[in-house]
């Protein structure tokens, strides 16, 4: 009895490592070119000003009194990947999930309303090209977790091909 519960761990741990089309961590490159931003400089959204991290778009002069900050953003450690909307801090991923735009006499604008990649680890949060991020544990694409299937169908459907 005992043998056969041990072949059946050890066809089940052999059957899980070779049948296994997941893609791995460390199979897909970081592309990209996350920044640290000096105060006052504006990429993908996201403004720099003083201790604070703006997320949105309107006329600078009226950042402060229009943009919310971003809500526990670190900015010593604020990165962004430029030219993917994603950015990071030592303590969470960032992507614009929604925006909330207004008109006003004199001017408009928009601002992130939902910028938390609630289940991302910004410390293995890597982008890996075309709206796709991942850390050890998940894959997004623009912003949002996806499936494993959903990356696979998306991927082969759109003949993308990422840098391993």
């Amino acid at each position: 009895m005992e043998k056969n519960i041990s072949i059946a761990i050890i066809f089940m741990i052999v059957l899980e490592l070779f049948s296994c089309n997941n893609p791995k961590y460390n199979d897909y490159k970081d592309i990209g070119n996350w920044e640290n931003i000096s105060d006052t400089s504006s990429f993908d959204g996201y403004i720099l000003l003083g201790q604070k991290v703006y997320g949105g778009f309107c006329e600078r002069k009226h950042i402060k009194e229009i943009l919310p900050h971003l809500e526990n953003s670190d900015r010593q450690s604020f990165m962004i990947c430029l030219g993917s909307k994603y950015a990071k801090d030592r303590h969470q991923v960032y992507y614009p999930i929604e925006s909330t735009c207004f008109d006003g006499e004199d001017f408009g604008g928009c601002y992130f309303t939902k910028y938390i990649i609630k289940s991302a680890d910004p410390n293995t949060f890597k982008y890996i090209g075309y709206g796709f991020a991942m850390d050890k544990k998940n894959i997004y694409r623009h912003g949002r977790k996806i499936s494993l299937q959903e990356f696979e169908d998306i991927t082969k459907q759109m003949h993308y091909i990422f840098q391993r």
